[in-house]
């Protein structure tokens, strides 16, 4: 019971996560300071990019809020995000060892969305990540 109110709360908080997240990347804050570095091209090409991502995750907020509702019915749908968290968890590891946002958004600070600890921000996502993963693997388990 007590691993169900877990996985249902993960559930929740990522939905309204993903809704912020969502609101985040399409109002293009995150580009404010490139429009005067990047080329039109480049602005034009994110803005799309930002626009289909934050589509993406709003249908996953959506998807996260109806998955907590019954968590038993839609048990198989669970057991594939957590393993896609998983997966996600392992990529974000690997942009914080093999990337260096400081060096890289030094002179673009909206990029880092005025985050002085962008890899310690992605490192702490994918923990969450692993975290989700085990509780759904020890909910599943369970049964």
């Amino acid at each position: 019971m007590v691993k169900e109110k877990l996985v249902r709360g993960f559930l929740i908080f990522a939905g309204v996560y993903f809704i912020f997240d969502g609101l985040l990347h399409i109002s293009g804050i995150k580009l404010l300071s490139v429009a005067g570095v990047w080329p039109e091209s480049a602005i034009s090409y994110a803005n799309i990019l930002n626009y289909l991502y934050s589509s993406f995750i709003f249908l996953a907020a959506a998807f996260a809020l109806v998955l907590q509702r019954d968590i038993n019915k839609y048990k198989s749908l669970i057991i594939v995000s957590a393993f896609w968290a998983l997966l996600h968890g392992f990529g974000l590891l690997f942009l914080v060892w093999t990337q260096n946002y400081q060096q890289i958004f030094q002179n673009l600070p909206s990029l880092l969305v005025w985050l002085p600890i962008y890899r310690e921000y992605l490192t702490a996502n994918a923990i969450l990540l692993f975290i989700y993963s085990l509780t759904v693997y020890l909910w599943v388990r369970r049964k």
